[in-house]
């Protein structure tokens, strides 16, 4: 959906949203939920803000709004994921921007302006590499929240370098595991790993 090692166009999108409901991509509500419950453990009310990084066709956000959050902006690299996103009426803004970029300019957006953020689906087979949990801290405040899942069958892969980022920005003082846990990724089969971080 964003900025990988290469740019990909999508014009197959109505195909990629049919065989994304036929498979039952469950990720998204899964760390929805997962999410919400640490905001609630941590304190926060549902007047909380959420960016949705990657938000594809809004998933997460959906979930999110029907747990009561009503501050929810979502991002995006696909103006044509961001269209059927926006049809679901859940996002206050929604604005295209890529991932993984330097000094996380890309993104498009300015920085320490969320409490959460949620990204699903993002770091997986071909898309975002561990540069990418850069743009998570950048758009936090300070003690904000990062929820987001990796695919299991890259998550040690050193390509994408997911483990050795997270340790890095937790050796240099950046953030703070809260919760990490083993999840379904699509109904039937795929699994992926859920991360829930603390912005230091």
């Amino acid at each position: 959906m964003l900025r990988n090692v290469q740019r990909v166009n999508y014009p197959f999108i109505p195909e990629f949203f049919k065989d994304n409901e036929t498979l039952e991509f469950v990720a998204p509500m899964i760390a929805a939920t997962n999410l919400a419950n640490t905001l609630e453990k941590c304190g926060y009310g549902k007047d909380v803000t959420i960016l949705d990084l990657g938000c594809g066709t809004g998933k997460a956000g959906k979930k999110l709004f029907t747990l009561g959050y009503r501050a929810i902006d979502g991002l995006d690299y696909s103006s044509e994921m961001l269209e059927i996103a926006k049809a679901k009426g859940v996002y206050g803004k929604l604005s295209q921007g890529a991932m993984g970029s330097d000094g996380c300019k890309e993104l498009g957006i300015p920085p320490n302006q969320y409490d959460a953020a949620i990204c699903t689906g993002v770091f997986s087979i071909g898309h975002v590499k561990g540069k990418g949990f850069d743009d998570l801290l950048y758009v936090l405040k300070p003690g904000g929240l990062a929820c987001f899942t990796i695919r299991d069958c890259v998550a040690n892969d050193p390509h994408y370098g997911y483990q050795d980022k997270m340790e890095e920005l937790s050796n240099k003082g950046k953030w703070k595991l809260v919760v990490k846990s083993y999840e379904k990724y699509i109904k039937d089969d795929p699994m992926s790993w859920q991360y829930i971080y603390q912005k230091l």
